[in-house]
């Protein structure tokens, strides 16, 4: 190199320009000095082509065949970073290798083998040629701070040094984010860049402007979120607290360690060992644990007995069933949570119902999606008209029982009276109802239906229907409305976990089971330093409505936190931001399909979502949707998420996603755990990375077999 700089400046000097050829060989020497300083001279800008800066162009680098065989793996790999210095401007600019090219010396001029190629030895002297490699600038920024560095713009001379960049070079001219959830490491398609050395990060700020996360079953999207939670849980005071809607009991494995064969294979991945000082997973976890009223059906303590079944089927299997531990049970804002450390693990479990006599009618209807415009008006006026006269809203089976009732005298075609249809829609409320503390018959149920009072009121819970009933035989409404409403109600009933009953023999009332508070849930969330998961596995193992009893579920969730976070934000009160996980969001968000009214339904759990997103952005919630199958997601999913975080999936799975043309080819092929992330808090609009193996518990049996 020191030989072609004298060179240069002697021809210039021969050109009658001595003065230029000064400049010029302290403008070289220069770069020079700094390309040793940010990485190692692997070659230079050729000599021998033009170098074309703008759109769509590449440059040329030559590199010896020394320096090529000498182990330099960043010079054989597509998508691996170069950098090169410009003499004149002092201008570090990225290179992404997008070519290689390489020749046999003596098959270049034509000289053939004496004999067939296949016979002989490899005549190895030929290959030692100079190899060329394309590579597009991608970003700009000056000596020595490179700071601030903007797209590839400047021209490049020949013969500039190229380097293979020190890991902090690179993150300074993608601008890479310093601080926020851990992705991985940065990545190219053969691999990792640098060994691992250089982390992405995703800034806490993209998680309030929401993200998607997409992958094939097999692809690591599991883990990928279990290790971007667990790395909001590595700092010392989380900045937000994680929520996670968890379907098949994957996330309620997050506060405990990896098994000790996934230990071994996490010990050898360089992602984990370069980033393992950010990565630990959480120290507990608060468990939302809907239950339903077939589940508090058992005499004594229901609700204790639940909650001793639910940590021997969920919690004990993942301690290898030591059970040398004791549940506290423990009463605070309002609401009840059982408490227990588990080899030095807090869990906490809360119970959790659905109270509807507080919540007003219109926050029902994001819950229960799919009502006509008159459903939704005859139920607004039942409400409405009740609360009036009584201060609160009828129990949810109340309504529904009414309007069975009703229906029931219009259809008839036989004069009934009124008392033997109301008789007869009684098994709806009596089938909502539980009792503590006692061995308790149909009979007591009955009769607590039919004489013990509702909470503080007069009125006992026949008598709510009786009301009910009374407005819908004065408003008459059309048959084709009440058959509406029936049917949202009743799937959204079936789930059993609307409205639960509490039947207190000693005081000879009933009252609706309270629905647990966000501010409370937060608090202890945050007090304790510990995600929030809601298991919906064992609700949904024990309710007849299937899938319908989880969106119930997360619709409601959803719903409830955005009013408190806006009722927060009117009192000018602080609250920590909150990451909302949604997996299997088809499940939840799925595109319109079906009959009108499941696709009236579709609509308004879109129209839901999107006014969550847009107050979640100023109000402080954050959504991370996750799917295998974006095919299946509603289009309003695809608009919200400005973050897109695609692992391995199906090419026709892509065609409705605006994907960097660069990497859409790689994703169907891409290894496990790596990804494309995609976002507007990135320089380059998209970069790739690699996310180590879980470092939480998590039960994959496809990875056992080999």
């Amino acid at each position: 190199m020191e030989k072609d700089k004298k060179d240069l400046g002697t021809l210039l000097g021969g050109l009658g320009s001595p003065g230029l050829a000064e400049r010029l060989d302290e403008m070289y020497r220069r770069a020079y000095g700094i390309a040793e300083e940010l990485g190692t001279i692997v070659g230079r800008t050729t000599r021998y082509w033009d170098i074309t800066v703008g759109p769509g162009e590449t440059i040329k680098i030559e590199v010896d065949p020394e320096t090529y065989y000498s182990g330099a793996s960043s010079l054989y790999r597509i998508g691996d970073y170069l950098a090169v210095i410009d003499p004149k401007t002092l201008n570090v600019v990225l290179l992404r290798i997008t070519r290689i090219l390489r020749q046999d010396a003596l098959a270049k001029i034509g000289v053939e083998p004496p004999i067939s190629q296949y016979s002989v030895e490899p005549d190895t002297g030929s290959v030692a040629t100079s190899t060329i490699i394309e590579a597009e600038p991608l970003m700009e920024a000056r000596y020595p701070d490179l700071t601030d560095p903007s797209p590839a713009s400047s021209s490049i001379e020949p013969q500039s040094p190229v380097i293979d960049p020190r890991p902090w070079v690179i993150m300074r001219l993608l601008a890479l984010p310093d601080d926020g959830i851990l992705l991985g490491s940065l990545a190219h398609p053969a691999g990792i860049v640098k060994n691992g050395d250089i982390p992405v990060y995703l800034p806490y700020k993209a998680v309030l402007q929401h993200i998607l996360v997409l992958g094939t079953t097999g692809s690591g999207k599991t883990t990928l979120i279990k290790n971007m939670i667990s790395s909001i849980y590595s700092v010392g005071k989380p900045k937000l607290v994680a929520v996670i809607i968890d379907m098949n009991q994957d996330y309620v494995q997050l506060p405990f360690p990896p098994r000790r064969e996934s230990q071994k294979q996490l010990s050898k991945d360089p992602v984990y060992e370069a980033n393992k000082g950010r990565l630990r997973h959480p120290r507990g976890v608060l468990v939302v644990l809907p239950v339903t009223v077939d589940m508090l059906r058992s005499p004594g303590d229901p609700l204790n007995a639940t909650i001793q079944v639910y940590v021997e089927e969920a919690i004990s299997p993942l301690i290898d069933g030591r059970d040398n531990f004791s549940i506290v049970r423990v009463k605070k804002g309002g609401i009840e949570y059982y408490m227990m450390d588990v080899v030095g693990t807090t869990i906490i479990i809360t119970p959790y119902t659905i109270n509807t006599t507080t919540t007003g009618t219109e926050n029902l209807f994001g819950m229960i999606p799919g009502m006509t415009m008159f459903a939704r008006d005859l139920l607004r006026v039942l409400r409405t008209r009740f609360h009036k006269d009584y201060g609160f809203y009828p129990p949810l089976p109340t309504v529904f029982a009414a309007v069975k009732a009703y229906l029931s005298t219009i259809q008839s075609k036989s004069r009934v009276s009124k008392d033997l249809v109301l008789d007869s829609a009684k098994d709806i409320v009596i089938e909502r109802m539980f009792v503590e503390d006692y061995d308790y018959t149909m009979n007591d149920l009955e009769n607590a239906y039919a004489s013990y009072k509702y909470g503080d009121s007069n009125i006992t819970l026949i008598e709510i229907v009786d009301y009910l009933y009374d407005i819908l035989a004065r408003m008459r409404p059309h048959t084709g409305t009440l058959e509406s409403l029936y049917r949202r109600l009743a799937g959204a009933l079936e789930s059993g976990l609307i409205d639960v009953i509490h039947v207190d023999s000693r005081s000879q009332r009933v009252s609706v089971r309270r629905e647990p508070s966000w501010k409370t849930l937060i608090d202890i969330a945050e007090e304790n330093s510990i995600p929030i998961v809601i298991d919906l596995k064992p609700a949904l193992d024990t309710a007849f409505s299937g899938q319908e009893g989880s969106r119930l579920i997360a619709y409601r969730l959803l719903d409830r936190l955005a009013v408190w976070k806006q009722r927060v934000y009117r009192e000018r009160k602080q609250s920590p931001p909150v990451l909302v996980v949604v997996d299997e969001a088809h499940q939840f968000f799925p595109q319109e399909h079906g009959s009108r009214e499941e696709q009236e339904a579709t609509r308004q759990i879109a129209s839901t979502i999107s006014r969550i997103a847009r107050l979640g952005r100023a109000r402080g919630i954050g959504l991370l949707f996750a799917s295998h199958s974006p095919r299946d997601l509603h289009d309003i999913i695809l608009q919200l998420a400005n973050t897109k975080i695609i692992l391995r999936t199906e090419r026709h799975q892509l065609e409705r996603l605006d994907i960097d043309q660069d990497y859409k080819r790689y994703i169907p092929r891409l290894r496990d755990r790596q990804m494309i992330v995609q976002s507007h808090v990135f320089r380059e609009t998209a970069i790739m990375a690699r996310t180590c193996p879980p470092v939480t518990l998590h039960f994959d049996i496809s990875a056992l077999i080999s």
